[in-house]
């Protein structure tokens, strides 16, 4: 469900935050996450609903799961 991928998008943040990239230096991560709604077939609306999270998330200051 979504408060599951939410966790998820925030673990694997926290963990790309947490780590040097030889010649980078330190990276983050923006990430959005939807999930289907009760009745939805069409996989493509959670997508375009994590992308506008994604945005979100990115307009916020970056560095965080929406």
């Amino acid at each position: 469900g979504i408060d599951g991928a939410r966790l998820f998008g925030e673990r694997v943040r926290a963990a790309i935050e947490g780590m040097s990239v030889p010649g980078v230096g330190r990276v983050t991560i923006s990430a959005g996450v939807a999930e289907l709604e009760l009745g939805e077939d069409e996989p493509g609306l959670a997508i375009a609903r994590a992308d506008a999270c994604l945005y979100e998330a990115k307009s916020k200051g970056r560095n965080r799961v929406v």
